[in-house]
């Protein structure tokens, strides 16, 4: 990161990832709606190359969640070890 960028506050990034929550929220759900038919069939290698694509996200979702979970733990540990530091 650069110098110029500004240091979120924890407040802050919790007001963000609020509203990043509120959006997910605003989409539709696609669970209950019905797949329109294509209007071009279409074919084999085109099908297998979206397939291929949902699972590709889908891994890169999952490392995400997993680097988050991992950050999270890292950062609580260190602003203990900085707490422990400012008692002594």
């Amino acid at each position: 990161m650069t110098e110029e960028k500004k240091k979120l506050s924890r407040k802050e990034v919790k007001i963000q990832l609020k509203n990043l929550i509120e959006e997910f929220q605003k989409t539709p759900k696609l669970k209950n709606r019905k797949p329109k038919k294509p209007k071009e069939k279409l074919n084999p290698s085109k099908m297998d190359s979206i397939q291929e694509t949902i699972d590709y996200l889908r891994v890169c979702i999952k490392y995400n969640v997993f680097d988050l979970e991992a950050t999270k733990r890292e950062n609580e540990y260190l602003r203990k070890l900085l707490e422990e530091n400012e008692i002594k």
